[in-house]
């Protein structure tokens, strides 16, 4: 495994590990009532926005292009806001492994998102997988209604945890290009810096009217743990892995969260384990997985289908002038018409910046200097399997020729989503964004 992915691994598990904690720890709050929903966000709002803004002093300065201020502001508005206020007023009215359960949800929400935003298609295993997890929801809500005693979910709970996986599928799905185009720490500071002033007229009342004195001092250590841990660190821990992993995988680590909340409640006594709800997580569960492995199955038969497999070592270089990047477009090959870095195969004995020096020179009649590595990237072609090593490169002199490709473009970071990349390709476009973003080397 190479080292960006592991670091998307570790990110991911880091940020729904912290969630399965938290889902018991609002609990908790929501129980003592020391203080409303609104005015919780608006702690985590207020603290969030403060440590990215203070990180923000010590890292290089990134201009916001001005026409990407409301796209953050709404972005912030499904993503931090509508989540985390449909999630801290469902807390009351849903036991933590019910929260749990229903928080597994999101990828199949992510699917329709990404058919409706990214034209991905709905498979038959894809439509299998939302039913049988939408059977697991309704089974849990029915059990709810019946349900005696103050350790069950009410249905307008269930609804509104619902609500928080639409609108944070809908914030990852919709506006995953602008994510990706800043640093995270840039994208959160501004993000919940709006989300904050949305807040305040809301939660001002509650604000001066709660008595802070009377918080139990362990209720004081778990909102401690929500501003820090399950708000600014989890909220950069997200960022982070989809840089590295494929958004599908990223959300399988919220199956981590039933583990968590379930062996944490129980433990606590917070909560109970009965056989509606072991049957609901898993038909939701499992509904859940048959979606996320269609796409998984659909590789693996095209690994079956072109045995014997083929492994391609490549090299490509990501060409920078000032803030945009240099992209070629296949004209021949399975591939024809997709867009690409310029590259090639490495030949016997050569070292990877020799064989990058001389792909350049056969596809462009151009001499490069590469500046700095960026990436390896591994992926699973329908009749090979490439492992990609890209550098970041700049050019020596000004002339280009196209001697392979049949177009080029000189694309900035708004633009790297405006042309049908190949899948490895695709795989790197995150970190570009990012890159574009740093002063161009010498």
């Amino acid at each position: 495994m190479d080292t960006g992915k592991l670091t998307g691994h570790l990110a991911a598990l880091g940020a729904y590990t912290i969630f399965g904690l938290n889902i018991v720890f609002c609990k908790d709050i929501a129980n003592s009532e020391a203080v409303s929903p609104v005015v919780l966000f608006t702690f985590r709002a207020l603290g969030a926005s403060a440590l990215f803004w203070l990180l923000s002093l010590l890292m290089p300065q990134e201009k916001v292009e001005k026409g990407d201020l409301p796209k953050i502001a709404l972005a912030g508005f499904f993503g931090l806001f509508l989540t985390q206020m449909a999630f801290l007023l469902a807390i009351p009215m849903a036991t933590a492994i019910d929260t749990a359960i229903l928080s597994t949800l999101g990828p199949v929400f992510t699917m329709f998102f990404a058919y409706i935003f990214l034209k991905e298609p709905i498979t038959g295993k894809k439509a299998g997988g939302v039913a049988l997890s939408l059977a697991g929801v309704i089974f849990l809500i029915l059990n709810s209604v019946h349900a005696g005693g103050a350790s069950t979910s009410k249905p307008l709970g269930i609804i509104l945890l619902l609500v928080n996986s639409l609108t944070f599928a809908l914030y990852l799905g919709k506006f995953r290009p602008l994510i990706a185009k800043y640093s995270v720490v840039t994208f959160m500071k501004w993000a919940f810096l709006f989300c904050l002033l949305l807040a305040l007229p809301f939660s001002a009342k509650g604000l001066v009217e709660t008595d802070y004195a009377a918080i139990p001092v362990n209720v004081r250590w778990e909102i401690g743990y929500l501003v820090f841990f399950a708000t600014f660190v989890a909220y950069f821990l997200i960022p982070v892995g989809q840089k590295h992993l494929r958004p599908t995988l990223v959300s399988m680590y919220s199956y981590l969260q039933p583990i968590i909340a379930a062996v944490v409640s129980i433990w606590a006594g917070l909560d109970t384990l009965t056989w509606q709800k072991c049957l609901a997580t898993v038909l939701i569960v499992g509904g859940v997985i048959l979606v996320s492995r269609s796409r998984a199955a659909a590789q693996e038969n095209g690994k079956q289908a072109s045995a014997p497999r083929k492994r391609i070592e490549v090299v490509a270089a990501i060409i920078r002038k000032g803030d945009r990047i240099f992209a070629t477009q296949r004209g021949y090959g399975d591939w024809k018409d997709w867009w690409e870095f310029p590259g090639g195969k490495m030949e016997p004995g050569e070292s990877r910046e020799e064989a990058l020096v001389r792909e350049i020179r056969e596809e462009l009649s151009a001499d490069i200097r590469i500046d700095s590595f960026l990436r390896t990237v591994e992926w699973d072609y329908p009749a090979f399997y490439l492992t990609l090593h890209c550098f970041m490169c700049s050019l020596e002199g000004e002339a280009l020729h196209l001697n392979e490709h049949e177009a080029a473009r000189w694309l900035s970071a708004d633009e790297l989503t405006s042309v049908r990349w190949l899948p490895a390709d695709e795989d790197l476009l995150p970190l570009i964004a990012a890159e574009l973003q740093r002063p161009a080397r010498a």
